[in-house]
């Protein structure tokens, strides 16, 4: 969950190429700790579960009119936005989960020969 956060906000600091951020990030992470095959797959769509909650609960919480901190709350929804925008352009988003993985295993999930990649 932390790796996925981690992942996420590095996504919204990188406007030019948020998948490469994320990349970064989870193959920094994987150097120290060894991810799960299944880890692997999910990360991508925990990160941008977490971006499509950072923005929707700065909605929420700048809504209310007792909240006086409503520049600190939106400080991340314009650009979580962009990037939830600019991931919605991409063909797949299967992509950065399969790259990941190429990363992380040197492997492509088409050529590996582990017995979960064989009855995908």
């Amino acid at each position: 969950n932390n790796l996925a956060i981690a992942c996420a906000y590095a996504m919204i600091g990188n406007k030019e190429n948020p998948i490469s951020a994320f990349i970064d990030v989870a193959l920094g992470y994987y150097q120290k700790m060894r991810l799960q095959r299944e880890e692997i797959d999910i990360l991508f769509y925990l990160a941008a579960l977490r971006i499509c909650h950072s923005v929707v609960a700065s909605a929420y919480e700048s809504s209310l009119p007792s909240n006086k901190n409503k520049p600190y709350i939106m400080i991340s929804a314009r650009p979580g936005w962009e990037c939830l925008q600019w991931l919605a352009t991409r063909r797949s988003l299967d992509g950065p989960s399969n790259r990941l993985f190429e990363v992380l295993t040197g492997k492509s999930k088409d050529n590996c020969q582990c017995k979960r990649c064989s009855i995908m």
